[in-house]
């Protein structure tokens, strides 16, 4: 506690110094002619820890937050976590759904105390319609018969799933106060004949051609505005991987590659959003606009099929009712903090705890890698390429992930640290200062390049997020904070500088999934 009262003290006294600034932009353009390739991780949190990388449905794999860009809607704040990695479009016939008995959670710090002060959740319930047949959908999939009913299912869906939303403080009753109920989740996209802008029939020719419009059509049926909320919108279903990154070469012990190849192309996520009116954060207690942000996923049982229920009338597992708190196995909010920064030791039990307990477990081996994580530590590798890249005392690496920064320290940025408190806890939440509107250009290395509605002031899904990573891990704003000089840390990459597909420009912005009948992987970036 010493240390951490001895960090804090220090950060805080940082805001009244005149440190050195690094302006990213100068620092890359001076280097682009020799720019440090190497290669990134395994697509954000995916399959981060020993235990989760066997429950893939409560994988939580990305956190985004941003204040919402579509026209008319500045006054909201967009949450969406990914779960579910590297799914393969043409996985049928049981296509990737996210599961009924699993509590996937979204949590809001108001207050700096590294606890949730608002909490949705999202609870789901999955239907067949006929059991006597292998088909995710028996004939080509349409709108549903009252499309304004939100419970009204999509018709020849064989496999609908729904969900129910509850908002938790914020003035809400102790059980909750229930958002949305029963409410459908956009189906996935296997290919032409399932996803057409006419119905073709099961027993017709061979259908070709592009999904993407009648898809588009289907999928914003699937965004519901919450009654009596301010405007609140849900979206769940499948998404493009948005997070483009440089996989191939990552676990090849740090084996550079100048060919930008985009690992997590032509794959798939399961997605939960939440729009959120500012306003509901102030009624949580929000009182200067800042708030930390991460997602957690609970498991309330696990069902294991036997011979005494099977039944020809019924499907082996039934949905049940879902409505215990269950057990915490996920856990994430900053990208690829607990897969690269954290030793394996201690990912289980990242996952297992809350913000609250990460001064405790986790910050002494952000602040000290080299003295608490051992040898092959990743700020050790990457002093291999930049050597310059400090190991001891990263208080730059503990402001990007576990406390923010103080107002003016990097690059002019005026702050996303909680002020709440004079003591804010060291927590690993991803923090938003939702003061800020957004850009009317945004440049994808966010903060680094003066763009500060970008990451790490929340995370936008177009943020190049491994090049921001990279750089801030590797040392570009340590003399920010009394650290080593390390110019060469603006250089590096991954040399996959954009998604494979197009991010939409409204709610919930992420791209839309890839079918199964026709998509390829790993595409190389120019």
């Amino acid at each position: 506690m010493k240390q951490l009262k001895e960090f804090t003290a220090a950060a805080i006294a940082l805001v009244n110094c005149s440190l050195a600034k690094v302006v990213a932009l100068a620092i890359v353009a001076s280097l682009f002619a020799n720019f440090l390739i190497v290669p990134s991780a395994n697509a954000s949190s995916h399959r981060d820890s020993p235990f989760i990388s066997e429950d893939a449905p409560a994988d939580n794999t990305d956190v985004y937050a941003f204040v919402s860009t579509e026209t008319g809607r500045s006054d909201y704040v967009t949450l969406i976590a990914n779960y579910y990695p590297f799914q393969e479009p043409a996985g049928g016939p049981n296509f990737y759904k996210l599961s009924d008995f699993v509590n996937y959670e979204i949590h809001i710090d108001v207050n700096g105390d590294g606890r949730e002060d608002l909490t949705y959740r999202f609870q789901f319930k999955t239907r067949i319609v006929d059991p006597g047949t292998y088909l995710y959908a028996t004939n080509t999939i349409l709108p549903p018969p009252n499309p304004a009913d939100p419970t009204s299912q999509y018709v020849n869906l064989n496999q609908p799933q729904s969900y129910a939303l509850r908002e938790f403080g914020g003035g809400a009753p102790s059980g909750g106060r229930l958002l949305l109920d029963n409410v459908r989740t956009a189906p996935t996209r296997p290919g032409p004949k399932t996803i057409n802008v006419a119905e073709v029939g099961r027993g017709g020719t061979a259908v070709r051609g592009d999904t993407t419009a009648a898809y588009q059509n289907l999928a914003e049926l699937a965004v519901h505005t919450a009654p009596n909320s301010g405007g609140l919108r849900a979206f769940v279903g499948q998404r493009d991987e948005g997070f483009y990154v440089n996989i191939g070469t990552a676990f090849d012990l740090i084996n550079p590659s100048p060919v930008g190849a985009d690992g997590t192309s032509g794959m798939n996520v399961s997605s939960l959003a939440v729009e959120v009116p500012k306003a509901r954060f102030r009624a949580a207690g929000d009182t200067d606009g800042i708030i930390g942000v991460w997602a957690i996923a609970s498991r309330t049982r696990h069902p294991v099929c036997n011979s005494q229920n099977l039944h020809d009338s019924q499907p082996c597992i039934q949905p049940g009712t879902n409505s215990g708190t269950g057990t915490q196995v996920s856990r994430l909010s900053n990208p690829l903090f607990n897969e690269f920064l954290d030793p394996i030791r201690l990912k289980d039990l990242y996952n297992a705890t809350t913000p609250s307990q990460d001064a405790k477990n986790i910050f002494p081996g952000i602040l000290n890698p080299a003295t608490v994580q051992g040898p092959n530590t990743l700020v050790q590798q990457l002093t291999e390429f930049t050597r310059c890249t400090d190991t001891l005392n990263r208080r730059d690496q503990v402001a990007s992930w576990m406390l923010g920064y103080p107002a003016g320290v990097v690059n002019g940025f005026p702050g996303n640290r909680e002020t709440q408190t004079a003591n804010p806890v060291i927590a690993d939440e991803m923090r938003l200062n939702y003061n800020i509107p957004p850009s009317a250009v945004e440049n994808p290395l966010g903060v680094l390049a003066g763009d500060f509605a970008g990451m790490p002031n929340g995370r936008r899904v177009g943020d190049d997020s491994v090049d921001i990573l990279l750089k801030l891990w590797g040392g570009v704003i340590q003399p920010n904070f009394g650290g080593t000089p390390c110019p060469a840390a603006a250089a590096l990459t991954d040399a996959v500088d954009a998604n494979d597909v197009p991010y939409l420009r409204e709610f919930p912005y992420l791209g839309l999934p890839h079918e199964g009948f026709t998509h390829t992987h790993m595409h190389n970036q120019p």
